[in-house]
């Protein structure tokens, strides 16, 4: 079986990307240069929160759009990003019948996603042309500050964490079928692990993770690592996992405590309506019970 079979699989040419990506042979030509010459023609880049993220031309946005078709593998079970009907709360309840969990961080996942690794990836997984694979990574990737104002894989395209998958496909694969031999459940929410067990998973197993990681010249984030019991630090993708089951994390409750406090600007009643709809996904009986009173009053009017 190939992991890896999709429209795109071994194509050779630009002309056949062209009639994939339903543009002309000349315009593709002219756009591979510029892709290759003149990024921030394509991507403008901005910072948020200390982030460095960017903003796609339309011609980007649109050849985006047509990777979605063409890139269109199998989806594993253990992917719950970028998947439509899963999401970080599905990620969490995959793993709810757990006793023990190992949450595992990759540390700067798009940035340590370089133009070289891409396009090795590209070419020995998916048997694309260098030509081929050249203008693909080329349109998916920008000089950033994180990685040495080396091209890397942007933050901001609706592309970017499927084709981040894509990219480590057969890494992360390697990791499901070591988990399943070890018999732990894995998931993957784009850069956060997630392994769960009946039974305590060893240090030993989280060795083998690190070394994969390792082989593939990712590192892991050494402050995001939590290997125990369920508790008060297994936080799976922003779901708080207990002994009695799905609970939004401290900092969710706090938001809804102060805009109750300070309540009656209309976006602030917006927002708290978002906030506990999100706890209802999270755990609906019992956040129903806890906020059906403020719901009810503020909410159901607004909708």
């Amino acid at each position: 079986m190939n992991n890896f079979d999709c429209t795109l699989f071994n194509c050779k040419s630009l002309k056949k990307l062209s009639n994939y990506l339903l543009i002309s042979s000349n315009n593709i030509k002219s756009l591979s240069n510029d892709f290759s010459n003149n990024p921030s023609k394509f991507f403008h880049k901005f910072f948020k929160d200390g982030r460095e993220l960017f903003k796609c031309s339309l011609i980007v946005n649109k050849i985006h759009k047509r990777y979605f078709k063409i890139f269109n593998v199998d989806i594993p079970d253990y992917l719950k990003s970028s998947v439509r009907g899963r999401s970080n709360i599905t990620n969490a309840q995959y793993h709810q019948d757990a006793s023990f969990v190992l949450l595992v961080d990759i540390r700067g996942f798009y940035p340590s996603t370089t133009k070289s690794k891409i396009k090795k990836r590209l070419i020995l997984d998916y048997k694309l042309s260098s030509n081929v694979a050249e203008f693909i990574v080329n349109s998916i990737t920008a000089p950033q500050e994180k990685s040495e104002n080396k091209r890397a894989l942007i933050t901001g395209s609706l592309f970017s964490q499927r084709f981040a998958f894509l990219i480590n496909k057969k890494m992360f694969d390697e990791i499901d079928d070591i988990s399943k031999k070890n018999g732990i459940k894995f998931s993957l929410y784009v850069d956060d692990m997630t392994f769960s067990s009946k039974k305590i998973i060893s240090y030993k197993f989280y060795t083998k993770i690190y070394n994969i990681l390792k082989k593939y010249g990712y590192k892991i984030h050494q402050g995001k690592i939590y290997r125990g019991k369920i508790g008060k630090k297994s936080n799976i993708t922003g779901v708080k996992l207990t002994k009695d089951g799905f609970r939004i994390l401290n900092k969710h409750k706090d938001k809804i405590l102060s805009i109750l406090e300070g309540r009656g600007d209309s976006r602030n009643i917006k927002r708290l309506c978002g906030l506990i709809q999100y706890a209802l996904q999270v755990n609906r009986e019992y956040y129903l019970e806890k906020y059906s009173k403020i719901y009810n009053k503020n909410c159901k009017s607004n909708k």
